[in-house]
């Protein structure tokens, strides 16, 4: 199966500028993925991408903007700055749990990568948490 067939519902677009050259990527609801031209074909990252798609269906528009888009957005800026070089951007509860949500979506699969698309990651690291008053949607996540 191509990969435009597996990610029609989330339309994958290459923007080939700035860090989109370098790896960055997005989903907007109602644009798609956004990938710059070398990335259009990593099934690794769009799998991660696809990830937020199936958070904005779940979770609807309301929490996606006001919780996952904002603190993804926070996290991937605080990643990139030299005073943060400790943290890590894929170990936020915004990130980890798209993956969780996207692997469980394509059926578990085995070539996972789990160092850079975390299914689970330890809680005690900054911003991997669920924030309190979205706790409950935590436990709505397939189990591990």
């Amino acid at each position: 199966m191509e990969l435009d067939d597996i990610f029609q519902k989330a339309r994958v677009h290459v923007f080939n500028i700035g860090k989109f050259k370098r790896g960055a990527s997005v989903f907007i609801p109602g644009i798609g993925i956004i990938v710059g031209k070398s990335f259009k074909a990593d099934k690794n990252l769009l799998r991660h991408e696809f990830g937020h798609y199936l958070q904005f269906k779940k979770w609807g528009a309301w929490k996606f903007f006001r919780h996952v888009a904002k603190d993804s957005f926070l996290s991937c800026w605080r990643s990139q700055r030299k005073k943060y070089v400790w943290y890590r951007h894929c170990d936020t509860w915004t990130e980890w749990s798209a993956n969780l949500l996207a692997w469980d979506y394509f059926g578990r699969p085995d070539d996972w990568n789990t160092c850079v698309y975390p299914l689970k990651v330890n809680k005690t690291r900054h911003g991997a948490s669920f924030p309190a008053k979205l706790k409950h949607l935590e436990e709505e996540l397939p189990k591990v």
